[in-house]
């Protein structure tokens, strides 16, 4: 079979449209049309790198090479009281450490300086993956600040991690979308809201009623 073929079979077989598929791929920063999922299951363009990783995750594909390529694995070659079996058992090695690889936790990364970064970070969608080894308690995302506006407390370059919310009291640090740019500022609300800059020589900025804006999440000191 086709990889076209294949991908429309695995699409209605979980039961999706081709529009679910297209708004699965744009959440997770890999924009498509509904068009575009069109074309690949009619063999006139076939998924990138990624975008094949992500439909194989969203379509539950394990076994690449068998779905794909049509070369039975070890798995594949079990009858269904086999491949019973064998899930038990993977699910008492799972449950014991001992047998175990100890998987680094990482977080997505973002550079402030980006339209990309702006958009991913502002819709959740994917960011280049880091290790979060070091991370503080609660950090979800981890930010690359870009300017002098902040210094000397965050550097140009320098990386922050980040908690998302919606929400921030007065006086905490807050990376911000504004008009279609991330913003790292103090986060001001009496008389309206300002983001107000650690470094003097940037003016503080009044939020107007028409900009877009929205909190993206928490600077963990």
């Amino acid at each position: 079979m086709a990889l076209s073929d294949t991908l429309s079979t695995l699409r209605k077989e979980k039961g999706l449209s081709q529009t679910q598929v297209a708004a699965f791929l744009c959440e997770n920063g890999s924009p498509l049309t509904q068009k575009g999922i069109s074309k690949w299951e009619c063999g006139d363009t076939t998924p990138n790198a990624e975008q094949f990783l992500l439909l194989c995750d969203l379509y539950e594909v394990r076994d690449v090479l068998s779905v794909f390529l049509h070369k039975p694995s070890d798995e594949a070659r079990l009858n269904a009281l086999g491949q019973s079996r064998a899930a038990e058992y993977r699910a008492l090695l799972l449950a014991n450490e001992a047998f175990c690889r100890q998987i680094e936790p990482t977080l997505p990364l973002y550079d402030m300086d980006t339209a990309y970064a702006a958009a991913a970070l502002a819709k959740g969608a994917a960011g280049e993956l880091v290790s979060a080894a070091s991370a503080p308690e609660g950090a979800t995302q981890v930010l690359r600040i870009r300017g002098e506006s902040m210094t000397p407390l965050f550097e140009d370059g320098q990386l922050v991690y980040l908690q998302a919310c919606e929400t921030l009291s007065m006086g905490d640090f807050g990376v911000f979308y504004l008009n279609g740019r991330l913003c790292c500022k103090l986060y001001m609300a009496a008389a309206g809201t300002e983001l107000v800059s650690v470094n003097e020589k940037f003016p503080p900025i009044r939020i107007q009623e028409n900009d877009d804006f929205h909190i993206v999440g928490k600077v963990i000191l």
